[in-house]
């Protein structure tokens, strides 16, 4: 009788949040789904473009879940950040107005969650900590500070100028992308709703 009282004020406090749960599809079709939008980004950043206007796309948050299921840890393990995975376990995203949350598989079977907002400013990509929780129980935000820097680097493709940690914890990637070829895509704008992400970028150079 205890152990059942036990276990439903643990369950109360630390359950995942539904969002976390419906986002963990390892399906046959997620992964197909995973490999298909990270092949589709790959082709839309380095496709060359005779016309000099900015392009987009739109992408949603059960893209990025179908890519984080089944693409994170290779992914990470290619980049030679294992320790990664052992905070990030089991990441998997909702796209949220001007922001996105994270949850990640925590201690106890508890998920912990961090909200984010996503702003270009003038210096770059901002992503800023605003508040996190395990279950109902609200957490510091030095929790997803710490979270940031190790995320830094492995975002950053290992250049310490493409990435920096700021005040606050406020995490600052660079706006652009190098090609291999000599030439840079530009982030120019972004949109956040709930479930979408909208961007808008450039491709300059040669």
């Amino acid at each position: 009788m205890l152990g059942a009282i036990a276990f439903a004020i643990w369950w109360s406090i630390l359950r995942p949040p539904a969002w976390w749960r419906a986002a963990g599809d390892v399906s046959p079709e997620a992964e197909i789904r995973g490999v298909e939008f990270e092949n589709a980004m790959v082709r839309e950043v380095t496709r060359v473009r005779d016309d000099p206007a900015s392009w987009g796309f739109v992408v949603t948050d059960a893209d990025v879940n179908a890519w984080l299921a089944n693409r994170f840890e290779p992914w990470v393990a290619s980049r030679g950040a294992d320790e990664v995975l052992a905070v990030f376990g089991d990441p998997r995203v909702r796209l949220v107005p001007g922001g996105l949350e994270i949850g990640v598989a925590g201690p106890l079977g508890g998920v912990v969650v961090g909200r984010f907002a996503i702003t270009l400013e003038q210096g770059g990509l901002e992503c800023r900590p605003l508040g996190g929780r395990v279950g109902v129980l609200p957490i510091g935000a030095s929790w997803l500070q710490d979270g940031l820097e190790l995320l830094g680097p492995v975002l950053g493709d290992q250049d310490q100028a493409a990435v920096s940690i700021g005040d606050a914890g406020v995490l600052r990637l660079r706006p652009e992308i190098p090609l291999s070829d000599g030439r840079t895509v530009r982030l120019e704008d972004l949109e956040i709703v709930s479930g979408e992400l909208g961007v808008r970028f450039r491709t300059v150079g040669p």
